[in-house]
Order: structure tokens, then C-alpha cells, then sequence
């Protein structure tokens, strides 16, 4: 069963990680996304309250477009200010695809070091019971539950 969680949160991200990749446009590369008012080409932030520049601010890479105040118009994705709530407009940015591969990463890391604490608890048990796939289960599913409306997804799993 352990082994299988571990497939299934690989495969999961795998599947994170595929999107993220795939939201980034080969015309305008960059991981790292910020909206932009499109009158100065600085930085948009919306307010609390739901203005969002009157629909003047665009979601743009910052590895494609890194300078600010420069003039002319640089292009911005299809999705403008005027189109999301403020909302998702900071969601959006928040959770760029920037963000969205350090977190594929960091999850392939803390499963590889759960696999390792598991090990260790299992090999020191002086009883000689073997506890890696109880302990591993224990270790990581958290991570799963985020995916728990995915098929694959079993219940135990659950906390």
C-alpha cells in the first residue's frame, strides 16, 4: 500500500509539474509571473476592495519583460485585469508557475527523506518488527489530500 502512495503522489506531481510547464508561453518565456498596469509597465497591485486599474493591468513574465517604466508596448498574456476578480488575479500570480515547480521539487524531496526515516525507524526497531510502510504512510499522507478527488486516490490515506 506504501508503495503505492508513493507512486501516486509521484505521479501526482508529475502531473503539477506537467501543467506548470505547460502554462508558460514559448513566445514569452518566464516561470515568474506579476501583472503589470499597462499605462507605465509597473508593477499592478490590486486593492482590497476590487479595483484592479479599471481593467488596465496585464499578467506579464518577469524573466521576459524585467525592466519597469520603459515605453512602447510589450505584450501581455491574453488574460487581462478586467477579465478576473481581484482574487484570482492575485492567486494567479501567487501560484505562478514558478512557485508551482519549487513546490514539485520540495514535495520529490520530503518524500525521498520520508523514505529514508522510514527506513532508519524500521531497521533500529529492537522488537524486529518492521514498521517502513506503516511509518512512510504516516509520514505522507498529508501530501495526498490535496488529490483525494482523484480516482486513484485511497481512503485510508486520509487523516
Amino acid at each position: 500500500m506504501t508503495v503505492h502512495l508513493t507512486e501516486f503522489l509521484l505521479a501526482r506531481i508529475a502531473e503539477d509539474e506537467a501543467v506548470a510547464q505547460g502554462a508558460v508561453d514559448p513566445d514569452r518565456p518566464g516561470t515568474h509571473w506579476e501583472w503589470i498596469d499597462a499605462e507605465d509597465d509597473t508593477p499592478a497591485v490590486p486593492d482590497l476592495f476590487g479595483e484592479f486599474l479599471d481593467g488596465r493591468a496585464s499578467l506579464r513574465t518577469v524573466e521576459m519583460f524585467p525592466c519597469k517604466n520603459i515605453s512602447g508596448d510589450l505584450p501581455g498574456f491574453a488574460l487581462n485585469s478586467d477579465e478576473v476578480s481581484v482574487g484570482s488575479a492575485r492567486h494567479i500570480a501567487r501560484h505562478d508557475p514558478a512557485r508551482v515547480l519549487a513546490e514539485c521539487e520540495s514535495k520529490r524531496l520530503l518524500i525521498k527523506r520520508a523514505e529514508s526515516l522510514a527506513e532508519y525507524v524500521d531497521a533500529t526497531r529492537e522488537d524486529g518488527t518492521h514498521t517502513y510502510e506503516r511509518t512512510l504512510t504516516r509520514l505522507l499522507a498529508p501530501l495526498a489530500l490535496p488529490y483525494a478527488d482523484h480516482p486513484d486516490f485511497d481512503q485510508s490515506w486520509a487523516v
